[in-house]
């Protein structure tokens, strides 16, 4: 017969009201996805605020400066100072715009979204290639897309033009000039494809997405990201974010 004690039961103290409130701390701030959706949005606007901002401030510096050179000069001349000529003219809406213009500006673009998703990644400890550029077949799926964009342009200009909306000139370039000019139209637009979906589509998307997993946990646990997906890109593709785009013509 074994007369051995038994051994006391280990019991763990309660939390004290320091590790509680630890908790209840980081539950405000991260949740199952890492940073809350709702902060790295406010991040994610910040930053993009913060630049225009500054953009804006450094515009105004710029206007004051000649401003005031051109106030000098008028007080030696003693002639009125005559106005400022802008620094960039003003694009005419019934003209279309260079192709120079729109392939140095959709650069740009481009660059700020790519770097700005940079830094959020970064920042979230997470793959660049979650927010839309790489994944699995980069190249393959880049392919398909790129086919399905040809096909449904090539079906809008022939609607317009079998509806009459649309009206094909005489030619104004032949042979190699045609092919040049198509290569830099095809690159100019891939630009301004690439620009549009990845600010809408790139952070702005994952992040709404993993915002909006409870709501679809709601409605049906199986396809909770699934409708994340969906009820996130109502948000994106919203009139309400239409001055967000880009207007070109």
């Amino acid at each position: 017969m074994d007369l051995t004690p038994p051994e006391p039961e280990t019991i763990e103290p309660p939390p004290s009201a320091q590790d509680s409130a630890k908790d209840s701390a980081k539950d405000i701030f991260f949740g199952p996805f890492g940073l809350r959706a709702g902060w790295s949005l406010l991040i994610y606007l910040g930053i993009i605020a913060l630049f225009i901002g500054v953009g804006f401030g450094v515009a105004h510096q710029i206007k004051v400066q000649r401003e005031h050179a051109a106030a000098i000069a008028a007080a030696h001349t003693g002639k009125h100072a005559a106005p400022l000529a802008p620094l960039a003219p003003k694009p005419d809406a019934s003209k279309p715009q260079p192709i120079a213009n729109i392939i140095f500006g959709e650069l740009i673009l481009f660059a700020g979204v790519f770097l700005l998703s940079l830094l959020m990644s970064i920042l979230e400890h997470r793959k660049l290639s979650a927010f839309g550029l790489g994944g699995s077949h980069p190249i393959r799926r880049f392919l398909i897309g790129s086919a399905w964009g040809i096909l449904a342009i090539t079906l809008l200009v022939l609607t317009l033009r079998g509806f009459h909306f649309l009206a094909f000139d005489a030619l104004l370039d032949h042979g190699t000039s045609i092919l040049y000019w198509g290569a830099i139209q095809l690159f100019a637009f891939l630009l301004v494809g690439l620009t549009e979906e990845y600010s809408m589509r790139g952070y702005l998307q994952f992040t709404l997405t993993r915002g909006m997993v409870s709501i679809g946990n709601l409605i049906s646990p199986r396809h909770a990201r699934t409708i994340a997906f969906w009820i996130a890109s109502l948000f994106t593709s919203s009139p309400l974010l239409l001055p967000a785009h880009p207007q070109r013509r």
